[in-house]
């Protein structure tokens, strides 16, 4: 399957009054709050994508997760610079935008570093008492495909963990392109966060099974295959988890 670049056209100017209105979008009741990490518009890119194709594979990912996910609020943790542009498309397909420039850092500390600052910030202090079901994270260009389910039950993670035998640092490491956790959870995958931004454990992979940032004693076995895929920025392998 070949990922579908879609050639939007990118306005330059948008009406602040129009913007203004778009951001009034509610948390809906029992909601699974889905976070995207992003960065369109990296300082220092081996992307074969150009900025427009990584936009485009954003939107996609938004359009997969209101198809594959019930009473989904969507926020998307960009780490580039601010361009209303960008941020009117994304309002205006019903997710939320949150800014925290990552792009001075390496993938493996930027990562960590937007999503500890969206849990510091009063964008989410004004939702985290909200009745919000879970927590979930897609890596932005990927997408959720026809094999994706998604299972809740107040107890299970869902995420791919890799084994030390199948690791190829012979060390356990979790799959992070998308993983949910019950927000019961949240303290504990909060504190987790802050521990991969202040000292790395070989990469943000490995980090979060050695700080237990996802319980691996609380990951649902019963999933093999998530159903998420996209492709790689540096060569544009297309990968599938």
């Amino acid at each position: 399957m070949l990922f579908k670049i879609i050639n939007y056209d990118i306005i330059m100017k948008v009406d602040t009054y129009v913007l203004n209105n778009l951001e009034s979008i509610d948390i809906p009741y029992d909601a699974n709050l889905v976070l995207i990490t992003s960065v369109v518009r990296p300082i220092k890119s081996n992307s074969v994508y150009s900025e427009n194709e990584r936009f485009s594979q954003l939107l996609i990912s938004i359009d997969s997760i209101k198809k594959k996910i019930p009473n989904s609020y969507i926020i998307v943790l960009e780490g580039s610079s601010h361009q209303d542009h960008m941020k009117y498309y994304i309002l205006k397909s019903g997710a939320n935008i949150f800014y925290f420039d990552v792009t001075n850092l390496d993938k493996q500390y930027g990562e960590s570093n937007l999503l500890y600052n969206f849990f510091l910030s009063d964008v989410f202090s004004k939702i985290k008492n909200k009745n919000i079901l879970s927590i979930s994270k897609l890596s932005g260009r990927y997408y959720l495909n026809d094999n994706f389910k998604f299972y809740f039950d107040n107890e299970t993670c869902i995420c791919k963990i890799i084994t030390a035998e199948d690791s190829w640092s012979k060390i356990p490491h979790v799959i992070t392109t998308f993983y949910s956790i019950p927000y019961k959870y949240c303290d504990n995958f909060i504190n987790g966060i802050k521990k991969c931004c202040e000292n790395i454990f070989i990469d943000i992979e490995h980090s979060f099974y050695f700080y237990e940032t996802i319980h691996a004693s609380k990951v649902n076995k019963n999933i093999i295959n998530i159903g998420v895929c996209g492709n790689m920025a540096p060569n544009g392998q297309f990968i599938e988890h």
